[in-house]
């Protein structure tokens, strides 16, 4: 696995909102990562607390990390399908998304997309405020696909 190019992905972002976030990666590591979202002024809502849209962020793009973190960036690309997402607390303390999979999840989770060489790959992930609180938790549904129809090749 060549985590200098999944790194690259999170210094440099390919989508230009994500970039503006701040987030960044305490760990990218195989089948296990942890991002971490500063909040500044730009992710706070009307009422003080972190907007839903930046907690939906991290969830969807630490899922996609965790992807290539368990897979590699040359077989295939992880497109985001469906997300159910329940906020449970408010916050407006930095955001963590730390999240981690068994070899063996790993494993059974793409065995069908290998054998139809595309297909769903489901997340249940967890969000956290920087104290530890769990302030959100979803559901993510991705669809993956060869990775020459993806951006990732190249």
């Amino acid at each position: 696995m060549n985590f200098d190019r999944l790194k690259g992905m999170v210094d440099n972002p390919p989508t230009p909102w994500i970039a503006m976030s701040g987030m960044y990666y305490e760990t990218l590591e195989i089948r296990h990562v942890k991002i971490v979202v500063p909040v500044k002024g730009r992710h706070l809502n009307h009422v003080g607390t972190v907007y839903g849209g930046t907690m939906f962020m991290i969830l969807e793009v630490s899922g996609a990390l965790l992807f290539f973190s368990a897979y590699g960036m040359d077989r295939f690309v992880p497109v985001l399908k469906k997300c159910e997402i329940e906020y449970l607390k408010p916050t407006s303390k930095d955001l963590v998304a730390d999240l981690r999979i068994s070899e063996e999840e790993a494993r059974d989770n793409l065995a069908e997309i290998e054998k139809k060489g595309k297909g769903d790959w489901i997340l249940n992930a967890k969000l956290a405020d920087s104290e530890g609180t769990e302030v959100a938790k979803a559901r993510i549904t991705y669809f993956a696909i060869p990775a020459t129809r993806g951006f990732v090749k190249g």
